[in-house]
């Protein structure tokens, strides 16, 4: 159902991806088969393997076909890379385990890479290598719209998912602020309601920002998700920005708003979580991730 296809890969286990390299002299091509993945535990939504070898000539890039992310999903399909073997071992492969769900965004769920200076490259080699997981550790959900003929922006805030193995702070009640802001000066504040936060918070809660039409270009909207220690201070758990100013895809989805309102896009964004007063072990900030639905 639905929310199988919400479920995102931070449920998956350890994984093992099986590979095959061989470099061809006739053809001057180096091919990475990328065989099968193996994965301990359930292994929700599609996935996609992508191959990235960086040269002193450059970087190049190619991927497989996705495939359904249950425990071993197989693909026996070769990524060819245009290079002389002088080159190839000069260089780094690196391959990318993706989870993608429905609206086409992909997650980094494990990564391995592979020196190629001292490999025998003339054969095929086989080999099975242990992913390492990424360092990103929560998602959230929003649904976010603008309504030119009534002025409003309309964001709603569904839910969050924790994807690391450290508890950030189960147990404690968790909120959204929005504020939106126009030439560094704060127009509206928003917030959702507190709920337990666990490791999936669900919110469901709509919010109505006052906004002209005129004045979205030139707007900003911040999210932060917010907690409390025992002692009743505010702790941040994740922020992010979208705007014109902003980079990546943050100023790409501001875009899509302006483009097309009233019409539905799906993104994802990079939100900088702070670990400071969370029973964590580090106190390093790490990257969390901000799904939004834009119609």
């Amino acid at each position: 159902g639905d929310e199988a296809e919400w479920e995102v890969p931070g449920g998956w286990g350890p994984m093992k991806l099986h590979y095959a390299l061989k470099h061809s002299c006739s053809k001057s091509e180096f091919h990475v088969t990328v065989i099968e993945g193996a994965v301990e535990g359930a292994g929700p939504g599609n996935c996609y393997v992508v191959g990235t070898l960086v040269t002193e000539l450059g970087r190049a890039e190619a991927k497989t076909s996705v495939q359904a992310g249950r425990r071993g999903p197989v693909w026996e399909e070769t990524l060819v890379f245009p290079l002389s073997e002088q080159h190839v071992r000069s260089g780094s492969l690196q391959l990318a385990l993706y989870g993608c769900d429905r609206y086409s965004r992909r997650h980094c769920v494990g990564t391995a890479e592979v020196s190629l200076r001292r490999m025998a490259l003339m054969v095929r080699t086989d080999t099975w290598h242990c992913l390492n997981s990424p360092a990103s550790c929560a998602e959230v959900l929003l649904s976010i719209s603008y309504l030119p003929a009534a002025n409003r922006l309309i964001v709603v805030v569904l839910k969050k998912v924790f994807r690391c193995d450290v508890k950030m702070g189960k147990g404690r009640d968790v909120w959204v602020n929005l504020t939106l802001t126009h030439g560094g000066c704060r127009l509206r504040r928003k917030r959702t309601r507190r709920v337990r936060q666990g490791l999936r918070p669900v919110w469901n809660e709509l919010l109505v920002l006052a906004l002209p039409g005129e004045a979205l270009a030139h707007c900003a909207l911040g999210l932060e998700l917010l907690s409390q220690d025992s002692t009743g201070q505010r702790l941040s758990l994740g922020h992010c920005c979208l705007s014109l100013a902003s980079s990546g895809s943050h100023r790409t989805h501001w875009q899509d708003i302006l483009n097309s309102p009233r019409r539905q896009v799906a993104m994802w964004h990079k939100t900088l979580v702070s670990l400071h007063g969370l029973n964590c072990p580090t106190t390093n900030s790490i990257v969390s991730k901000l799904h939004l639905i834009v119609y």
